[in-house]
């Protein structure tokens, strides 16, 4: 009996350790799974939210259509210059890619009262011409509001904004005659006419007359700037039915045709370049600007106004001559303002009503800019301006109206 009993204790001894040990693995995956969900806890919910904005930009996405398209170009340098005349004689072509949302919304149209698209566009142009002036690989943002939309033929006008790569660029030694650009990466301006001829709900054919403007907006010498006007054809394609709401008979919010009042200020850089023994400076031109302006319809008004401007490139200039004459200006304004939306597209004449030392003979300049309403009162963008058609600068702006 004794050996009997002594093999049951060893049994139960045995059991209670297995118990234990089971206990003590269980304890231990428990702890390993907490410690595993604590840390994939963290990522699951990324991974949920992301879930739901996939979700969300879906829906968005059924009530704004996203629109590919492909256009082919082809056109011409306009030679505005006797410094460039000689390598202006060849014809740019290229290719775009499109992609944009249409906006269906009330809310949309009601900031413009037309129906629209934006987007993102990216390029690539060859100038034909591989030694002097290369290639250009661009990328812009536009807006475009659409003429007529509903119809099966329809218009629209493109405004974008942008910047180039340069595969060729002015050199003293190895490329002297591209007086276009002197730096690799430029801005891109561009003002397009579209003509569309729907296929099918999903499918458009286009036609597109571009006017295409690449400068660095004077921050390095030389800049002459090239514009190159092009025609495109190509088609646009919807992921699902462009199916345009029926706005007949809504109501329009009324015109204000009271005078409102403007006030920007403005800021830009220019080069002056290294001649003989000094060295090159990078110099700063601003100012502040104040308009008046009144609607003249829905979408356009025009303005006057003053501008006082510290032209520190002129300023640099003569410090080098070893002049002391004064390198302020102030210039009378008038221009005219196309609003679409929160969107204001702006041309604007200066004349130079007091300016002892200029950098261009002209007497007035032209400036064309593009800019974002944040708030009621709020604007920022940027502008052009230019002599003739020689770009000068390119500055940013922020504006104040009420």
């Amino acid at each position: 009996m004794q050996p009997q009993k002594t093999e049951y204790k060893a049994k139960m001894i045995n059991t209670k350790i297995c118990l234990k040990q089971a206990t003590i693995f269980k304890s231990s995956i428990a702890v390993i799974v907490e410690a595993t969900m604590q840390k994939l806890f963290p990522l699951l919910c990324c991974l949920y939210f992301l879930w739901v904005h996939t979700v969300q930009a879906q829906e968005q996405a059924t009530k704004n259509p996203l629109v590919v398209g492909f256009r082919s170009h082809y056109g011409f340098i306009i030679p505005h210059s006797k410094a460039i005349a000689n390598v202006s004689d060849s014809n740019p072509f290229g290719v775009e890619l499109n992609i944009s949302k249409v906006f269906l919304k009330q809310s949309s149209w009601e900031k413009c009262y037309c129906e629209s698209q934006a987007g993102l566009s990216v390029s690539y142009f060859n100038f034909n011409n591989p030694t002097v002036l290369g290639s250009a690989i661009s990328t812009a943002v536009y807006f475009e509001p659409l003429i007529a939309a509903k119809n099966k033929l329809f218009y629209s006008v493109r405004g974008s904004l942008g910047f180039s790569y340069l595969t060729k660029v002015y050199d003293t030694e190895q490329n002297p005659d591209n007086q276009f650009f002197s730096m690799p990466v430029s801005f891109l301006l561009g003002a397009t006419f579209n003509v569309y001829y729907r296929v099918r709900p999903t499918l458009l054919l286009n036609l597109a007359m571009n006017y295409n403007h690449i400068s660095n907006g004077g921050f390095k010498q030389p800049n002459k700037g090239m514009n190159f006007p092009t025609v495109g054809v190509g088609l646009d394609y919807a992921f699902q039915p462009i199916n345009l709401p029926n706005r007949v008979g809504i109501a329009k919010k009324s015109v204000d045709y009271q005078l409102r009042k403007q006030l920007w200020a403005f800021a830009s850089l220019k080069t002056v370049n290294e001649p003989d023994s000094m060295p090159t400076t990078h110099t700063v031109i601003y100012g502040v600007a104040g308009l008046v302006s009144k609607n003249i319809g829905r979408y356009n008004a025009l303005h006057i106004g003053l501008e006082v401007a510290a032209d520190g490139f002129a300023k640099e200039t003569l410090r080098r001559k070893n002049s002391n004459i004064d390198h302020h200006q102030i210039i009378g304004l008038i221009g005219h303002e196309l609003w679409l939306g929160r969107f204001m597209f702006s041309q604007q004449f200066g004349v130079y009503f007091y300016s002892p030392f200029r950098t261009s003979p002209d007497f007035l300049y032209q400036r064309y800019g593009l800019f974002y309403q944040f708030t009621p009162h709020l604007l920022v963008g940027a502008s052009l301006k230019a002599h003739r058609q020689v770009a000068d600068i390119f500055d940013l702006r922020v504006g104040w109206k009420w």
